[in-house]
């Protein structure tokens, strides 16, 4: 099939092969017409109709020509933008999978109202404080950057920063003088240095834990 080309207007479509056909036509009959007519004492001299055909061959040398010309590619497509509203279609990168956390009662957003009341969380391990064989004091954290103590008399065998676990007990502040009554068990005995528990818990809101639950583990 030939290539199809619009006429400088745009209102429609002519192919060159027909083109070509229509003027070795029109050229033709119009030959005929002059060795028709050269019968007559008024008609076409051999010199004009010799004029013609040659004007008729460089005519189809020209429409050739054009014929042979390669058709234009057409535009590449716009690429349409992605699900991902990224534009290439790529999916946004994976920041890799979210650690379990569970906080109904508010204790990391609002923790005083909840002093003295029982609370279950669950929360990442961010930092230890003191681990031994008879309790540990260590943070929970949201991923947001807040912290809550928690304080237990049974650690749950080896306590690791990563690993989630789901704590149940009461809000207590951390208190010198009501420390032992709070929590259970004195400074003394659950660390192996009480002031550097106190210098890192001393005024804040803890857990004192009853049950600790190990949800995931950390992966290091």
């Amino acid at each position: 099939m030939r290539a199809q080309r619009r006429t400088r207007a745009g209102s429609g479509v002519v192919t060159t092969g027909a083109r070509a056909s229509g003027v070795a036509v029109a050229a033709a009959l119009a030959v005929g017409g002059l060795a028709a007519c050269g019968d007559g004492a008024t008609g076409a001299t051999a010199q004009e109709v010799q004029g013609l055909a040659d004007e008729l061959d460089a005519l189809r040398d020209r429409v050739a020509e054009l014929e042979e010309r390669p058709v234009p590619s057409a535009a590449p497509a716009t690429p349409t933008e992605g699900p991902s509203g990224t534009g290439d279609g790529a999916s946004p990168p994976d920041d890799g999978p979210q650690q379990p956390f569970d906080d109904p009662a508010g204790l990391f957003e609002d923790p005083g109202p909840l002093i003295g009341q029982d609370v279950t969380v669950t929360a990442e391990v961010v930092g230890l404080v003191s681990v031994s064989d008879v309790g540990a004091a260590f943070r929970l954290g949201d991923g947001n950057g807040t912290t809550v103590g928690v304080i237990t008399v049974t650690p749950p065998g080896e306590l690791e920063v990563g690993d989630v676990l789901r704590v149940t007990g009461s809000v207590e502040r951390v208190e010198r003088e009501s420390f032992e009554a709070d929590f259970g068990i004195s400074a003394g005995v659950l660390a192996e240095d009480p002031e550097a528990l106190f210098a890192a818990l001393a005024g804040d809101v803890a857990v004192a834990a009853r049950e600790i639950e190990v949800v995931q583990q950390s992966s290091d």
